[in-house]
Order: structure tokens, then sequence, then C-alpha cells
């Protein structure tokens, strides 16, 4: 009997460890012929993934024979270093040889893989920190190859607008706009969104403002900056309803906008504005990295234009959202007889008084030094 109980507690050991090392993970599997048609796979092993990969794409081939790949391009050859993959990480199976043909460095090459940076980043921040990553190692050389793509493989079609004219310049955009200058209108409404999101995660995660889920934590520290909790929640509700009524300023985007509204012309070009000291962009290098670009003009400079960043002068993070904080202690703790200037700060989070288009090159991410305070309360 006791034989019999120390046996089923070894097996009980055994299955407990296999199931906690065959736990597995979900992937984003797409075929190189395809990159912009994907699928969630669970797997447990290599094996698995690659039975799994045959079944769901319907490919007619031994499972053992499909090679994957990361999005870098590293090949997965065995078990082990399948088992360090992370979850949701987008593995990309072979079908057509196109990723051992590719050459280092080949212009199309470095733009596929910016492409697939921009195609599964979840949003316009994410893409910037994801290509700015991958452009660090040899910058020089991967953007030139990047932009030599764009220069040479794509024919100038910023005359058309519609989806029916221009159907490529749509390729991979998952939309329901049908012209440009749509499209370009929901992507700076996007990123003029984007901007209210991070001040509202920065005031959560400085305890200022109150998340979902949070009313039962911290209960001495949350009654201490009731006062100011109310006070900035108003402020953020002001800004979400003027934002509304400005409909989050789409205008900068959109070529066929009033003329005082956009910072394209009429064709739809952008031109850097320079880094936040300078009066304008001062880049005096190869007539073809030029710092100007029209998004309009064909889907890669659309794609490309997604690393223009539209950059605060007075800088959000690092001022206009502390200066918020601020100016409320100080109402509220009434040290000064005043109210808060919402029209000041809205002026500085969102709209031109303090936003420049700037190219990659030129948007310094280093703490903005020389510019003026956003310290102001009436």
């Amino acid at each position: 009997t006791c034989l019999i109980h120390f046996i089923k507690r070894i097996k009980a050991m055994c299955i407990g460890e296999m199931s906690l090392d065959s736990q597995g993970k979900g992937f984003r599997v797409a075929l190189d012929t395809n990159l912009g048609h994907r699928k969630g796979i669970f797997a447990r092993s290599l094996n698995e993934l690659q039975q799994k990969v045959t079944e769901r794409f319907k490919l007619k081939i031994k499972p053992e024979s499909i090679n994957v790949f990361l999005e870098d391009g590293t090949e997965i050859e065995d078990e082990d270093y399948f088992s360090m993959i992370k979850a949701q990480s987008l593995l990309v199976v072979e079908i057509d040889g196109k990723i051992r043909e590719q050459e280092k460095l080949k212009p199309e090459n470095v733009f596929d893989q910016f492409l697939s940076l921009v195609r599964w980043s979840g949003g316009t921040s994410e893409i910037y920190k994801e290509v700015v990553e991958f452009l660090r190692q040899d910058f020089e050389s991967k953007y030139s190859s990047i932009s030599d793509h764009v220069a040479n493989s794509s024919q100038d079609k910023c005359n058309l607008s519609s989806k029916l004219e221009d159907p490529d310049w749509f390729k991979d955009i998952n939309t329901a706009a049908k012209t440009k200058e749509e499209f370009m209108y929901r992507n700076c409404q996007s990123r003029i969104r984007g901007y209210l999101a991070r001040a509202e995660q920065q005031l959560r995660e400085s305890g200022h403002v109150s998340g979902k889920g949070d009313q039962n934590s911290q209960s001495s520290k949350k009654k201490k900056s009731q006062p100011y909790e109310a006070m900035l929640f108003d402020i953020l509700q002001e800004f979400r309803e003027r934002l509304r009524e400005k409909k989050y300023h789409g205008e900068y985007f959109e070529r066929t906008a009033q003329e005082d509204l956009r910072i394209c012309d009429d064709k739809g070009l952008f031109k850097c504005e320079g880094k936040y000291l300078a009066e304008k962009c001062d880049y005096s290098g190869d007539a073809k990295q030029a710092h100007e670009i029209n998004p309009y003009s064909s889907r890669e400079a659309r794609i490309l234009f997604s690393t223009w960043n539209l950059d605060h002068i007075v800088e959000r993070s690092r001022s206009i959202v502390p200066s918020m904080i601020e100016a409320v202690k100080q109402v509220a703790d009434k040290k000064v007889k005043s109210k808060i200037n919402v029209d000041y700060f809205y002026s500085l989070m969102f709209t031109r008084q303090n936003l420049r288009l700037v190219h990659i090159v030129c948007h310094d991410k280093r703490e903005h030094t020389s510019t003026k305070s956003a310290t102001r309360t009436c």
C-alpha cells in the first residue's frame, strides 16, 4: 500500500511538472507572403506551432518543413529557444523564401522591417518608440535606405484622393476612411487624443487623480488630495469638451483644411519646423534626405510620416502636467486668489501655440531647456 501511494505521489509530481513546463503561450503568426494577414495561435512547443500553422493557414506542406522566424529575421530552430520567446510575439512563417533572401541593409529589406513595426504597433507613441529603437543602431544607413526606398519605389500620386483612385495608398490600413484627407484627419486626431490620455495617465500615476479600482486604496492619501483631484478632474473634463468642440484638431494634417489651420500646403507637403529652440529646420545635408515629406503622395511616404513628431516646445510630461498640479495646489490651498487658466494649459497641450512638426532627426528627446515656463494660474 505504501509503495502504491509513493508511486501515485511521484506520478502526481511528474504530471504537475509537465503541466507547468507546457503551459504554452499565444503568438501572432503571419506568412511571409502576406504579413498583413495574421492569426492568433496558442502552442506549447515549436512542433505544435508548426502543426497548427499548417492547419490554420491550410498549407499543403509537412509541418516539420516549416521555418519560423522572429520579426527581426532570427530563425527559431529548437525547442529551447522557442521556450524563451515572449507571449504575443509576432512570428513569421517562411513560405516563399523571402526571409532568407533578404540582404542586410538592402533598402526594401530595411523598409519592410520598418513597415512591420508600424503595422503591428498599438499606437502612435508606441510606433515612435519602436522605430527609434529599430533605428538606434547604424541610424544613418538605415534611415537613408528607408528614404531612398520611398523616393525610388513610389510613384507620386498626391493628386489622387479617394480609395477607389489610389487603393495601394490604403493598403494595410484598418480604417473606414474613404479618402486620404479623411485618413490624415483621423490620424492627427489620434495623436491629439494620445496627449490627453498620457496626461491623465501621468496624473493617475502621481496619485493626484484616481483610476478605476483605486477607491479602496490609500484612503488617507486620497482624502488629503480630494480638493486637488476634483479640480484636476474638472480641468480634464474641460479639455475633453473643448477637444470635442474642436474635433481634436484633425485639420492640422488635412490638406483641404483652412490654410491657417493646417500644417501642410494644399498638396499635402509637410516641412520640418526644426528643433524646439530653433527658429526653423537647419538641415543642410543631402537634398534627397531633406526634412520634408508628402504622405499623400504614396503608401511608403504615408508610412514614413509616422516617424515625424508633433513636438511640445514646453514639454507635456516634464513641464505642463507638473505645472497644472502646482497651479491646482496653489488655488486649492488659497495661496493665490485666482482660478486655473484652463485656456492657457489647453493651448500648451493641444494647439499650434506649443506644437511644432519635426522630422525624427530634429526631435530632441532630451529635457527642453531655456523654454518659457508653463506655470500660470490665471
